[in-house]
């Protein structure tokens, strides 16, 4: 695995990190958008029972919080070695009860639910409680990573 840092950049108040990360398992480069989607792509690269997987697999239209219809792209597209397919939307916790998070998701299941009737496909959130024990083992991914 090797993680090419682009740049980091303000999006308000808070930094995102983005960049390029090489996968081994797909043989291509994926970009990442957070620090949070830089440790899910390093835990899905190990994970032995995903054997594919795919970033912004597609996109799909939801009606945002105005009242206006948007773009979503969910982050990533899991294939495992069960059959097994998983749309998964990185997010830290605190933004899980927003009105176009929640949005995004419903169009996605909604999505599925019409289109993938007889596959064992399924959506989920990951959040920082899934990709790090403790703030601790956070701070320290992220100094890992030289920002």
């Amino acid at each position: 695995m090797s993680t090419s840092i682009k740049k980091t950049q303000r999006h308000g108040k808070a930094k995102y990190l983005q960049g390029d990360f090489f996968s081994q398992k797909n043989g291509e480069n994926f970009p990442y958008k957070s620090s949070y989607e830089l440790a899910y792509l390093n835990l899905i690269e190990i994970d032995s029972t995903i054997i594919k997987y795919i970033y912004e697999p597609f996109e799909l239209y939801y009606i945002d919080v105005n009242g206006k219809q948007r773009i979503y792209r969910p982050d990533f597209m899991l294939l495992y070695s069960c059959g097994k397919i998983e749309i998964v939307e990185i997010k830290p916790k605190a933004m899980l009860k927003d009105f176009d998070v929640q949005s995004k998701a419903r169009s996605c299941k909604l999505y599925i639910e019409e289109n993938y009737r007889n596959i064992n496909i399924s959506y989920k959130f990951v959040t920082e409680k899934d990709l790090f024990n403790s703030n601790k083992e956070y701070q320290d991914f992220l100094k890992s990573t030289k920002i």
